[in-house]
């Protein structure tokens, strides 16, 4: 699982960052802004779809750790 955590962690981090890079560039160079828009929009989808499985990989060691708590208590 902590193998998980860090591989969507680092997708998420790496998606994040070119998307906002795409943003940037959009500024700069305006005459390339709607082949931009649409890598942004590409990278910010794949952001959105690595912090979802991140999501999903948390909560369940949450609720693991939350069921194993209970039991214990």
């Amino acid at each position: 699982v902590s193998r998980l955590i860090s591989e969507y962690s680092v997708a998420l981090a790496e998606a994040s960052a070119e998307a906002q890079e795409y943003q940037d560039l959009s500024l700069k160079l305006p005459n390339l802004k709607d082949y931009l828009e649409e890598k942004f929009i590409d990278a910010k989808s794949r952001a959105a779809h690595f912090k979802g499985r991140l999501t999903a990989v948390e909560n369940l060691l949450k609720e693991k750790i939350d069921a194993t708590s209970s039991l214990a208590g």
